[in-house]
C-alpha cells in the first residue's frame, strides 16, 4: 500500500472534513494510505504543531499528491509549493492536478490582465512562458502531471477526486 501526502489548499475550503471523509473512503480501493494535513489529528493546533505534523507526513510518505491549481491568484498556494519543494528534495515522487489545462502563462494573462510580448507584470517583470502547468520550479519537480475535466474540483470533489486516482494509480 502506498502513503500519499495530500497537498494543496484543500484545508481552506468551507467543505474540508467531507473531502477528508471521501479522500478515506476513495484510497483504500487504490491501495493509498492517506496522509492528509489538517485531519483533525494534533489536539490544540498551532502554527508550530502543524507544521510539524505535516513535516512528518512528508518525511514518511512514498509521494505527494498535490493540487496545483491557482490558489488566491495566478499561482500554486504557498504552503503547497513549499511542500512540493520538500518532497523533491527528498525524492519522492510527485503528482500534481489542476483544473486547468492551459500553461502559466496563460493562467497569468487570464488572472492578472498582462497582454504585451514578451509578458510582463504591472510591475514590468517578466513573466515566464516555457509551456508548463505552473511556475517551472513546479512543473519540473512533478514526476507526473493530469487536468482534472470536473472544472471546479471543489464542487464535484468526489468525482474529481475519483478521475485523479484512476489516472496516477489504475
Amino acid at each position: 500500500m502506498k502513503s500519499v501526502y495530500f497537498a494543496g489548499p484543500l484545508v481552506f475550503h468551507p467543505s474540508y472534513d467531507n473531502f477528508v471523509v471521501t479522500i478515506k473512503e476513495l484510497c483504500p480501493s487504490f491501495s493509498i494510505h492517506p496522509r492528509i494535513p489538517g485531519d483533525g489529528s494534533i489536539s490544540s493546533p498551532t502554527a508550530k504543531r502543524i507544521f510539524a505534523e505535516n513535516m512528518s507526513h512528508l518525511y514518511q510518505c512514498d509521494l505527494i499528491l498535490a493540487d496545483i491549481t491557482p490558489f488566491r491568484g495566478a499561482c500554486v498556494d504557498d504552503g503547497t509549493a513549499f511542500e512540493i519543494g520538500v518532497a523533491a528534495a527528498l525524492k519522492k515522487d510527485i503528482y500534481t492536478y489542476s483544473n486547468r489545462s492551459g500553461t502559466y502563462a496563460d493562467t497569468v494573462k487570464e488572472i492578472v490582465g498582462c497582454s504585451s510580448s514578451p509578458l510582463r507584470d504591472a510591475q514590468d517583470a517578466l513573466i515566464e512562458d516555457f509551456s508548463l502547468p505552473a511556475n517551472l520550479m513546479i512543473s519540473q519537480a512533478a514526476t507526473n502531471h493530469t487536468v482534472v475535466s470536473q472544472g471546479d474540483l471543489y464542487t464535484n470533489f468526489p468525482r474529481a477526486l475519483s478521475e485523479i486516482l484512476q489516472r496516477f494509480f489504475s
